[in-house]
C-alpha cells in the first residue's frame, strides 16, 4: 500500500491503541493473579505490536517517484520503496506504563479541578452526562480500578479532554490521551 502522513498517523494511532489496550489486559490479569503463562503470552503480544509501531514509525512518506510498500505479518515487517526491501529488526524502548507510574492521588486532585471547570462551561446535556463521567473517574481513581477509569474517561469524551489541556491538568489530559485512543 502506498503510504501517506495522514495513513501513517492511522496507522500509529491504532497501533498505540492495541498496546495500550494489551497493557490494560496484563494489568488486570496480574491484578487477577492469573497464571505466569497468560502473562507472558501477553507481554509477547506487547512486545510484537511495539516493533509493528517502531516499524510504521521509520516509513519514509512516499513521494511522486517512489511508492512505499507495508507488509506486516505478525511481528515481521517488510517495507518497499522501490529501491530496496529491508526487513527491521526489534528494538523495545523500554515504554514505561502510565498507570505503573502516576500518583492517584494527584490524579484524583486534577480530576476534581477538571470537574470545577467543566461545570462552569458546560451548556449542553452531552456536557452534563461528561461531568458525570468525570465523577465515575474520581471514584475509580480511588479505589485504582484502572479499568473503571478508562471507561470513565472515554465516555468523558473529547470535550473533557480538551477542557483538560486548556486548563493545564496535564495528568487528567495524559489520562484522557489513553482512554480516548488518541495516544
Amino acid at each position: 500500500m502506498a503510504i501517506r502522513r495522514a495513513e501513517k498517523e492511522k496507522l500509529m494511532q491504532a497501533k498505540r491503541a492495541e498496546i495500550q489496550k494489551l497493557l490494560y489486559e496484563k494489568d488486570l490479569l496480574i491484578d487477577q493473579r492469573q497464571s505466569s503463562n497468560k502473562i507472558m503470552g501477553i507481554e509477547s503480544k506487547i512486545s510484537s505490536a511495539k516493533s509493528e509501531l517502531e516499524k510504521i514509525e521509520a516509513l519514509l512518506e512516499t513521494d511522486s517517484t517512489f511508492e512505499t510498500q507495508v507488509i506486516i505479518n505478525g511481528g515481521n515487517a517488510q517495507i518497499s520503496t522501490g529501491i530496496s526491501v529491508g526487513d527491521f529488526i526489534q528494538n523495545n524502548s523500554g515504554h514505561v506504563d502510565f498507570w505503573n507510574t502516576i500518583n492517584f492521588d494527584d490524579l484524583e486532585k486534577e480530576l476534581s479541578s477538571l470537574h470545577q471547570a467543566m461545570k462552569k462551561q458546560a451548556k449542553t446535556d452531552e456536557h452534563d452526562i461528561a461531568l458525570g463521567e468525570i465523577v465515575k473517574a474520581k471514584k475509580a481513581v480511588r479505589e485504582k480500578k484502572r479499568e473503571k477509569i478508562l471507561q470513565a474517561l472515554q465516555s468523558a469524551g473529547k470535550w473533557a479532554f480538551d477542557v483538560a489541556t486548556k486548563i493545564g491538568t496535564t495528568l487528567a489530559a495524559e489520562a484522557l490521551k489513553i482512554a480516548l485512543g488518541l495516544k
